[in-house]
């Protein structure tokens, strides 16, 4: 499904251009696309004229695990990502408070890092996008799940982890019928600190 070939077309006069350009991502099991924890993504499509509709990803993305934090930042704009399903969550720690058992986190999004620097706070924005019939089985986060882990345990249960500050942006996005057991639309968990912003969004029967 994923050949990381895409075409693109230049429009604007005078002249017209067609090429190819390869995307560098790591695809894993369940229709996910790994996004490296050191890189900074954009990931951008455009608005159809006559549906209203944003160019559809068929995919679920991911960045980062309990001992692998991410510290991307990572931005969505114009996209529709539907009917995506997490998969089993395979992290090494297990979660905590209402995540604690869950089998499964993020049908669409799914975030395991953080900054530990408060005036460097990695940034997630969500602009225009659309979300909907995703699932987390059992688990939380239908939609996007976020989980910075501020102060649970590592590996070594001495040391805690703190990479875990995000500054979250969504504007302009809409959430219809996403369905986890705990939260349908968005979960952010354990993130310190956290600045978030959400404006101009709909959330449309979330199970959750």
């Amino acid at each position: 499904m994923f050949d990381n070939d895409f075409t693109l077309t230049k429009l604007s006069a005078p002249a017209s251009w067609q090429g190819s350009v390869e995307v560098a991502g790591f695809i894993h099991y369940h229709n996910t696309i790994t996004i490296p924890n050191d890189e900074n993504w954009i990931v951008q499509g455009i608005v159809d004229p006559v549906s209203g509709l944003p160019s559809s990803l068929d995919g679920r993305l991911k960045s980062g695990s309990a001992v692998d934090r991410s510290h991307a930042n990572i931005v969505l704009r114009h996209l529709r990502m539907s009917g995506q399903v997490a998969p089993l969550d395979v992290n090494p720690i297990g979660r905590t408070g209402l995540a604690a058992g869950r089998p499964a986190f993020g049908g669409a999004f799914e975030y395991d890092g953080g900054s530990a620097a408060p005036d460097e706070l990695v940034k997630l924005v969500f602009i225009a996008v659309v979300f909907d019939h995703t699932a987390a089985l059992g688990g939380a986060g239908g939609a996007v799940w976020i989980d910075g882990r501020a102060a649970m345990p590592n590996l070594d249960p001495a040391v805690q982890i703190w990479e875990s500050g995000i500054a979250l942006t969504i504007s302009a996005c809409t959430f219809f019928r996403n369905f986890a057991t705990e939260t349908g639309g968005v979960f952010v968990f354990d993130a310190w600190p956290l600045e978030g912003v959400i404006d101009n969004s709909d959330f449309i029967e979330q199970d959750g």
